[in-house]
């Protein structure tokens, strides 16, 4: 017996700035079909680097055991579920298994059990940057697993769909197209560099 799709939710832009704990720019936040661009973006990605094999390994393991959450300040801060990093990367893994893999793409379109919403989409977003990325939570990992680099994935990602935050946008475009255009390169305009 098929599912029912969940009901389809149309968001505005502070619905999802309500849901995040980081502010966006909000006139450069495109809603239409967030599922739908999330799953092209990521297709894209595994289809012209060398994620799918890393992601692909990744996801045929089941890395829920917890035991990152003693390496990782933030969840040790927060005491917030979402914040422990197999959860955070378990949210990427398991949409690769739901939409890249022929298991997942049965129960996607024959069984229409969807699992990518507009909801999940949005929660991604605001668990991938609550992480610092440090990889402390990889060397606890009993599997292997680097969640800093499915963190890195996903935020990518995401900030392919619009879903990033502003002061991350703001300062990255002071870095590029500041004086230097480079935060690696010695400026003409910084007396005394050498």
């Amino acid at each position: 017996m098929a599912s029912a799709p969940p009901p389809r939710r149309d968001f505005t832009a502070q619905d999802v700035q309500r849901r995040l704990r980081y502010i966006v720019e909000k006139d450069k936040l495109v809603l239409d079909d967030l599922p739908r661009r999330f799953l092209e973006v990521f297709a894209a990605i595994l289809a012209h680097t060398n994620y799918r094999q890393v992601i692909d390994n990744y996801a045929r393991m089941t890395a829920r055991c917890g035991n990152c959450a003693t390496a990782c300040q933030i969840y040790q801060h927060t005491g917030d579920p979402r914040d422990v990093p197999c959860y955070r990367s378990n949210l990427l893994l398991e949409t690769y298994r739901r939409h890249f893999t022929p298991r997942g793409l049965f129960e996607t379109r024959v069984l229409g059990r969807a699992y990518l919403t507009a909801d999940r989409v949005v929660e991604m977003a605001s668990t991938y940057y609550d992480c610092t990325a440090c990889r402390r939570c990889s060397l606890e990992c009993p599997l292997g697993l680097d969640h800093g680099l499915v963190t890195h994935l996903a935020r990518y990602i995401l900030s392919e769909i619009g879903l990033v935050p502003r002061a991350l946008v703001v300062s990255v475009r002071a870095q590029l197209e500041g004086p230097t255009r480079s935060a690696s390169s010695p400026s003409r305009h910084w007396p005394g560099w050498w």
